[in-house]
């Protein structure tokens, strides 16, 4: 998995915890987790990513950010 857009995970409402660890990710939209309100842990370890900002998260309330 090297990308997650908007349409990846909108469907899953419930989703409280994501983990993409060693998948070779680089890039996230920044609308991803609009509809993902449940969304608390979040760990995206030893991936390619080259920029994340706040606002990709700004609407969660994550206990979890680990990258």
């Amino acid at each position: 998995l090297e990308i997650i857009n908007e349409d990846d995970v909108e469907a899953y409402v419930g989703l409280r915890n994501l983990t993409i660890v060693d998948s070779g990710l680089k890039f996230v939209a920044y609308k991803a987790f609009l509809k993902n309100s449940n969304l608390r842990h979040i760990n995206f370890t030893r991936n390619k990513l080259t920029s994340l900002s706040r606002r990709h998260f700004r609407h969660l309330d994550l206990s979890d950010l680990i990258l």
